[in-house]
């Protein structure tokens, strides 16, 4: 129909007259008493369709115009940007949440006695959440984070590479103090373990008790 032809060619489609437009549905447009119809499609940031508006007959009974199918095309713009503004809100705030969830859920399992268990299993549910390439939880232990647990074999690259990731880590939550913090592979990692490990960006959460004290952190990869 003319609502399809105009997603397709993400271009304006109009008609004075709907008895002459191909594939139009004439009983629909009789039940509105409709003559004249102007369809515009939204287009996103990326030209990808976001949906139509659709306009009929002129209040004046005057035919639609080039200016009105440019006006009608300046305010779907503004739709789209409206649009487009809240479904990126939305994925935020998703975003938002899940990491809470998973700062929450690690409390959780950080306040059990046989903590390495818990570890696991919470690094394993963290990487399926996130769809994340990898997860590792380092605890604070004095001044320094070591790691409790891990996804994958990153507990294979040897003592002197896990003692490096989590004083990098420490550094980076010293640089940023935001509670989620994202940083390239190579400030956790040198290069050549991150290219084995396929790492190309870290995500930290801190990992806070009830009086705010840093307990551990949480480290996501891709």
């Amino acid at each position: 129909g003319v609502a399809t032809r105009a997603m397709l060619n993400k271009q304006p489609f109009w008609g004075n007259d709907v008895t002459q437009i191909p594939g139009v549905q004439l009983e629909t447009l009789k039940n509105f008493n409709v003559k004249e119809l102007l369809i515009v499609p939204l287009l996103g940031t990326h030209d990808q369709v976001l949906g139509l508006v659709g306009v009929a007959d002129h209040l004046q009974q005057s035919p639609i115009t080039e200016k009105d199918v440019r006006r009608a095309q300046a305010l779907a713009s503004q739709m789209a940007i409206c649009l487009e503004a809240t479904h990126n809100l939305h994925l935020s705030e998703q975003h938002r949440q899940r990491a809470d969830s998973l700062m929450q859920l690690a409390l959780e399992l950080i306040s059990f006695q046989r903590l390495p268990e818990f570890a696991r299993e919470f690094v394993a549910r963290a990487k399926e959440m996130t769809g994340a390439r990898a997860a590792v939880m380092l605890v604070q232990q004095g001044t320094s984070m070591e790691m409790a647990a891990s996804t994958g074999s990153i507990a294979e690259l040897g003592s002197g590479v896990l003692r490096r990731i989590g004083s990098a880590v420490m550094q980076a939550l010293n640089h940023h103090p935001e509670a989620i913090v994202h940083v390239p592979s190579t400030e956790i990692l040198d290069e050549a373990n991150a290219v084995a490990l396929g790492w190309q960006n870290c995500t930290l959460m801190r990992l806070q008790g009830a009086t705010g004290v840093l307990a551990g952190v949480l480290l996501v990869a891709d």
